[in-house]
């Protein structure tokens, strides 16, 4: 650094962004009946020694907007994020900014959720392109966007909260939207789909539940008995794909337990045995095939 060179400074690591209710309240930010839940000021910690200009511009937009326009954020847990997912609302595909505080799960389940909107956007509003519609393919970049956006996730993250409201129903018809716009003929079975089981669970939907368990096992064995055919090289190059396929068979496995299901359970570790100790064997040194 030169004597001469000039360098901004930001002299806190908190920047508050105050709420004005009323503003939030007249653009529709947040609704009325939910206006007890507003908070007066957001508080956000700036990490690390520097700031990245995508999160200065972020900051820009907070500061002069005053809560006049949406503001979405695609995903959360990322730099420009900086720290506001606990502020976040789903609301389709993406997040709005609302001066509601909620309480972050996990990675995939944070921000809360307005049934209403979110429903309304998923199964009235949204064009999902024809997907599940014959000749239609689906491109690389098609389902990996989808799992960018956590379409099934969203849908079933959507399902469990109506589930648990008591609007069985209607969760059900969430459920059954997104498997026929996003068909796993079209979009293979993938680390959402143990969330869409989960969910037929909770909304009645134990056949439904099943069938897509026993396709999900299918599909992830398949690709496990293909892993374990190679040599060792190529098997520990596919390793995080080998855990994936254990991790999800595993977790559908615990949720048909969970649920009653215990001979379907049992099958479903029964058959995991044999790959969870090809997939120890693998991790020794010396192994050999």
């Amino acid at each position: 650094m030169s004597p001469t060179e000039i360098l901004d400074v930001i002299h806190t690591r908190t920047i508050r962004i105050p709420v004005d209710t009323a503003a939030v309240l007249a653009s529709g930010t947040v609704r009325r009946e939910d206006a007890d839940k507003i908070v007066p000021y957001i508080d956000i910690t700036l990490k690390g020694s520097s700031i990245i200009k995508s999160q200065l511009i972020v900051l820009d937009i907070l500061a002069n907007n005053n809560w006049k326009r949406p503001v979405y954020f695609v995903t959360g847990y990322h730099n420009d994020a900086m720290g506001l997912e606990e502020y976040f609302q789903l609301e389709g595909l993406a997040y709005r900014l609302v001066p509601i505080k909620s309480q972050n799960r996990s990675w995939l389940d944070y921000g809360r959720i307005d049934t209403d909107i979110l429903y309304d956007n998923l199964m009235n509003r949204f064009v999902w392109g024809g997907a599940k519609e014959k000749g239609v393919f689906i491109d690389y970049n098609h389902k990996r966007t989808l799992t960018v956006v956590k379409a099934r996730y969203n849908h079933a993250r959507l399902a469990k909260e109506l589930a648990s409201s008591g609007e069985k129903e209607k969760a059900m018809k969430v459920l059954d939207h997104c498997m026929e716009t996003i068909p796993v003929d079209k979009v293979p079975y993938d680390m959402f789909i143990p969330d869409i089981i989960e969910a037929y669970y909770l909304c009645g939907g134990s056949e439904k539940a099943i069938k897509l368990t026993t396709g999900l096992s299918d599909y992830y064995t398949a690709r496990l008995d293909y892993f374990f055919r190679q040599n060792q090289d190529l098997i520990a190059s596919a390793d995080y794909e080998i855990q994936t396929a254990i991790q999800l068979i595993s977790r559908t496995a615990n949720a048909a337990q969970v649920n009653g299901f215990t001979e379907v359970a049992k099958e479903l570790n029964n058959r995991l045995d044999g790959y969870y100790n090809n997939y120890i064997r693998m991790l020794q040194p010396g192994m050999k095939q």
